[in-house]
């Protein structure tokens, strides 16, 4: 008799409809999911909902200036909904800024499908208590944590799925 899976993270991927989209690529939702179920169970997390809200700049610039106060667009934004800070449960959304992604891609030197992976990874790493805007050094252990997830993980995210 074998065990029953231990794991239990539910992955839901969707795509924000308040703006017309549909210019830009169509996402693969199994290879999103798998790609979040990979970085997820690497971090040891064993239960927990996840949402990945893939919008345009509109939707994105409303949540920066009401929950960051920040003005304008931004490529990822998470909301760690976790009651408690246990590693091995996730419970959050995360909000990826695809018409961002597509600016950013070129200036950093990367493919759409890139940038949007790592945006997926940043944003999951977010969710996991990673930061980027605390010290040098625990912003240099999120890039590189990031980084790392980055160069295994080349299975396309775009196309259809």
């Amino acid at each position: 008799m074998s065990d029953p899976d231990p794991s239990s993270v539910e992955i839901r991927v969707h795509r924000d409809d308040s703006e017309d989209l549909s210019r830009l690529p169509e996402l693969s939702l199994s290879a999103v999911s798998a790609l979040s179920a990979h970085v997820l169970e690497a971090e040891g997390v064993r239960t927990g909902e996840v949402d990945l809200v893939f919008c345009g700049d509109d939707r994105i610039a409303e949540l920066n200036l009401e929950w960051l106060e920040r003005e304008g667009p931004t490529d990822c934004i998470a909301f760690d909904l976790r009651e408690e800070k246990t590693p091995s449960l996730v419970e959050g959304e995360v909000y990826i800024d695809i018409s961002q992604a597509e600016r950013q891609a070129p200036e950093y030197e990367v493919t759409i499908d890139e940038e949007l992976r790592r945006l997926i990874i940043h944003g999951l790493l977010h969710l996991l208590g990673y930061t980027d805007t605390g010290t040098p050094a625990e912003a240099d252990q999120m890039r590189e944590r990031q980084e790392s997830f980055v160069s295994v993980w080349t299975e396309p995210i775009l196309g259809a799925t």
